[in-house]
């Protein structure tokens, strides 16, 4: 923690750090999840991506991914998590730093994506500054591809910042049940 004292005989300051700084956003300290960022060039900050996959459980791996906005002023307004067309996908899930159902993202599967969207209206969008939180469970186990981050507001640059992840591209077993028994 950071202590930042001033003195009432005087207008100096003086500053003290006790306990670890860390030069990184906070992203970095989820335990282990793989993150990577990306820009949109030269035009618009930084998005970041964290990703934790846990499993096979009975068939079936658990994503969980932490985007977060640095300093995109663009904001963030739609997640594109690639999937394998034959995956299945189950358990969608989103969170984020308020508990107003209202305002939470949708969860939609396309042939080939996991896609969150904000609210209508930009009243929830991915602002600078927040992380919000996406998840779900497949039988695809993951392999490399970016996770989109669409940008939600015009401006210069791409319309989405790709970010390297892991997501669930490799369907090589598919888990049919526990049969009959034989």
């Amino acid at each position: 923690s950071a202590i930042f004292l001033r003195s009432s005989a005087s207008s100096s300051w003086s500053f003290s750090v006790s306990g670890t700084m860390y030069p990184t956003p906070a992203i970095y300290r989820w335990a282990g999840a793989t993150v990577n960022s990306a820009s949109n060039g030269n035009s618009d900050g930084r998005f970041y991506v964290a990703v934790k996959v846990t499993g096979p459980s009975a068939g079936l791996y658990h994503y969980e991914f932490a985007v977060f906005n640095r300093d995109n002023a663009r904001q963030g307004g739609q997640v594109r998590i690639p999937v394998c067309s034959g995956a299945s996908v189950t358990n969608l899930w989103f969170g984020d730093p308020d508990d107003a159902a209202v305002n939470d993202w949708t969860a939609t599967r396309t042939p080939t994506e996991i896609v969150f969207t904000a609210p209508a209206g930009n009243t929830n969008n991915l602002v600078w500054g927040n992380l919000f939180n996406f998840a779900f469970d497949s039988d695809a186990a993951p392999a490399t591809a970016n996770v989109n981050v669409d940008e939600a507001l015009a401006g210069a640059g791409l319309a989405s910042v790709a970010v390297a992840s892991s997501c669930p591209m490799d369907l090589r077993n598919v888990y049919l049940g526990a049969g009959c028994g034989t």
